[in-house]
Parts: structure tokens; C-alpha cells; sequence
């Protein structure tokens, strides 16, 4: 080592500990201690805030991932999710009339199995205009939870029969709240809940209904992608996937 670079060395030190004694250093290490911790709190607040949204964002598509299409998904679309571990639901939604013995209405129905919703929760009440609650469970065959508006297009009360297609029911809850529920074509006319195990009995579905499936699936991240991976390379004609990421879902309809 030169002598020139030993008398640098030298000079920096006897100034960094001028510099100590007189408390610029000790200023300029809390600053730069007080820097990192905020950098640090903000990068673990903005983690947390991002892992937060994506999981209630999946509130929307009650879900993770969905898979929908104007047809059923194939039996190996739905096997490859259940053999990655995901949990999974089906629904369906189309437009009928439901009738009572003097009137009719228009409406749209969801047909829901018992693992419905993967994300999110229903909230029905038990009285129009009564305090709603949350329920971790869906309608049993035989009823139907509907909307407020189609008691009033109806004259409709809790407890009355109503027919959809060959089968009566019974309404038994308002439905105030569907965490899926999209601003789609479905949502202009009052909303009916039913249990998927009573669609076949109704025969309501026939060749050329226009019925949307939807395969409901939630997991971790990895097997998630990894399914979707799958699946997209094997989509039908109008079949797509959805994440909450990927926007609006009007633009699936």
C-alpha cells in the first residue's frame, strides 16, 4: 500500500471520528436508521394491503378462479382442478318466468350447490325491510330465497308456492346479497336462488336455453395457475377463465 493511500486512509479516519465527536455522524446513522424503517414498515404495509385486496377481490367472482361457458365444463376440465386439491362449486344462471296461480314474472335464476360461495358469503332476511344476516349455507330443495321486488311484482309473502318450469317451491328467505352478483344482463330482473339438485326437475333447461355454467374454484396460488394453465389450452368455443385480476365481468356476457 502506498504511502498516499496510507495517509488518506488515515486523514478519513481522524475525520470520521471529528465528524462522531461533533454529532453529525450520529445525526446522518438516525436518519439513515429512520429511512430504512420506514421503507421497511411501508413495503410490509403494501404487502399486506395487496394480499388483503386479491383476497377480498376474489369476493367478486366468489372465487379464485372461474370457469364459465355456455356449456357445461368437461369432466376432465373438472377433474384436474379436484386432483390439484382445489376446492370447487358449480352454479348456473339463466332467464325463466316464474308463475304463481294468477301472475307471472321474468326473472333470473342462479342454481347453486352446497360448496357455494368459495369466497364471500350470502346475507338473506327473514321479513321484507328486516335486519339482513349471513348465511354459510343455500336454499334446500324444494325452496328458494328471492329478492324483495319479486314478493312486490307478485304479491307475494314468505312461506308462498311459486313454480319455475314443472316444479313448485316455496319461498322461504329474501335474498338481499350475492357476492357474485355482476352488472350483467342477469341483474335486470328480480333475482331467484335455487338449489342445483332441483334444475333437472323443472325442465327448464331444454336445447338452445341460453344458460351460463360456472365451475367455481379456490386454492393456493401455484396449483391455481397451474390449472388455469391447463385449461386454457383446452377451452371450448365461448368457454373462458376468469381471476379477479382480469377485470370486469361484463365483458364475459
Amino acid at each position: 500500500m502506498s504511502l498516499a493511500v496510507t495517509a488518506s486512509l488515515s486523514l478519513a479516519f481522524r475525520q470520521l471520528l471529528r465528524d462522531a465527536k461533533a454529532g453529525e455522524l450520529k445525526t446522518l446513522f438516525t436518519a439513515l436508521l429512520i429511512a430504512v424503517t420506514i421503507s421497511t414498515a411501508i413495503g410490509y404495509f403494501t404487502s399486506r394491503l395487496y394480499g388483503a385486496m386479491a383476497s377480498g377481490a376474489g369476493e367478486f367472482i366468489a372465487a379464485d378462479l372461474v370457469l364459465s361457458g355456455p356449456v357445461p365444463a368437461r369432466p376432465e376440465q373438472v377433474e384436474a382442478g379436484l386432483q390439484l386439491g382445489l376446492e370447487h362449486a358449480r352454479t348456473l344462471e339463466f332467464s325463466t318466468v316464474v308463475a304463481t296461480d294468477e301472475e307471472i314474472q321474468l326473472t333470473s335464476v342462479k342454481a347453486v350447490n352446497a360448496a357455494y360461495p368459495l369466497k364471500g358469503i350470502l346475507r338473506v332476511a327473514d321479513a321484507p325491510y328486516a335486519v339482513e344476516q349471513p348465511v354459510r349455507a343455500v336454499p334446500t330443495p324444494g325452496e328458494v330465497w328471492v329478492e324483495r321486488r319479486l314478493l312486490v311484482a307478485l304479491d307475494l309473502t314468505l312461506g308462498d308456492p311459486v313454480e319455475i318450469g314443472l316444479k313448485e317451491f316455496r319461498i322461504s328467505r329474501i335474498l338481499t346479497y350475492e357476492p357474485d352478483r355482476a352488472g350483467n344482463f342477469y341483474s335486470l330482473t328480480p333475482r331467484v336462488l335455487m338449489n342445483l339438485d332441483d334444475l333437472e326437475a323443472t325442465g327448464v333447461i331444454q336445447p338452445g336455453s341460453r344458460v351460463r355454467y360456472l365451475d367455481l374454484w379456490a386454492g393456493s396460488p401455484e396449483p391455481l395457475q397451474y390449472y388455469r394453465r391447463l385449461v386454457e389450452a383446452v377451452l371450448w368455443s365461448g368457454q373462458r377463465v376468469e381471476e379477479p385480476q382480469d377485470g370486469n365481468r361484463d365483458s364475459a356476457n
